[in-house]
């Protein structure tokens, strides 16, 4: 197994895992910055009362530093009530520092672990040998009531950029050319999905998804499938017939069958429960 794959497994208490896999995994540290207010309102919309670890909750109050409104203080003002309440003691002010270089210093941060915060830069802690990721307001009140959270076991990738960037053009531009067709990508927060599901989107169908915009839809009760090249075999009005257990996807106008990735046991009972929130609100409510 990839180093990626071996801290999942060891996280989710299995052997092995494979891409693809879907897999439940205990957090190390999980980190919220003062963008994430919503995180708190998650966490008692699904029946919180305590956290499960306070000593692996991290708030860093840096993204609004120091506050410029007087709804920006105030949402830094609940968030170092919540963590005197919930006896958080890794709170870290205004003007200590980026969020990332912060639990760095302080020694948060290791080889191995699993660190998920609100933040889709989280991925910076690979340098450190970490699985690090970012996820919305939602999953993080997850992992504050239980402690993990669904991971899907990503593909091991590896690229080979030859030759020099010209002027102007910066690591960021690459990554978004190289990305190329997955849906949703540059979408760190709920909005997006939340959109989408409001105006009637049942199901979405691409080649492939960010990560987050992922997350955020499934967490939402908003099915996605995974099809290699849907776009190839299928044209506007076309009329389509999905079965998330099997994957198969029937176009009724065509007459074809594509095969597209199933949805796992755990995706599909969050679906069936209409979201993660009332899914975790049903199972852990305190």
């Amino acid at each position: 197994m990839h180093a990626l794959e071996k801290i999942m497994a060891k996280a989710a208490r299995v052997e092995k895992v494979v891409t693809g896999e879907i897999v439940n995994c205990r957090v190390d540290l999980a980190e919220v910055n003062d963008l994430y207010l919503q995180t708190i309102h998650s966490f008692y919309e699904m029946g919180g009362k305590k956290v499960h670890d306070p000593k692996k909750i991290t708030f860093i109050l840096d993204h609004y530093a120091p506050a410029s409104t007087i709804q920006q203080a105030e949402n830094q003002k609940q968030m170092r009530e919540f963590c005197r309440a919930q006896g958080i003691e890794l709170l870290f002010d205004v003007n200590q520092g980026v969020c990332h270089q912060v639990m760095i210093d302080h020694g948060l941060v290791y080889p191995g672990m699993v660190l998920i915060a609100t933040d889709s830069h989280t991925t910076t802690h690979g340098a450190l040998g970490a699985f690090g990721t970012g996820v919305g307001a939602t999953d993080m009140a997850v992992i504050m009531i239980t402690g993990q959270l669904w991971l899907r076991v990503p593909e091991i990738i590896r690229l080979n950029l030859e030759g020099q960037p010209p002027k102007g053009v910066y690591a960021k531009d690459v990554i978004l050319i190289v990305a190329a067709t997955n849906f949703g990508c540059g979408s760190s927060r709920e909005h997006a999905a939340i959109a989408l599901k409001a105006i009637g989107v049942g199901a979405i169908i691409a080649s492939s998804f960010g990560r987050i915009f992922y997350r955020n839809a499934i967490n939402l009760g908003l099915p996605l499938i995974v099809c290699p090249d849907i776009h190839r075999s299928v044209d506007k009005g076309d009329l389509l017939e999905i079965n998330f257990s099997t994957g198969q996807i029937l176009n009724k106008t065509k007459g074809l069958t594509l095969q597209a990735q199933p949805l796992s046991p755990y995706v599909l009972k969050i679906l069936e429960a209409g979201g993660i929130k009332p899914l975790i609100k049903m199972e852990y409510g305190q």
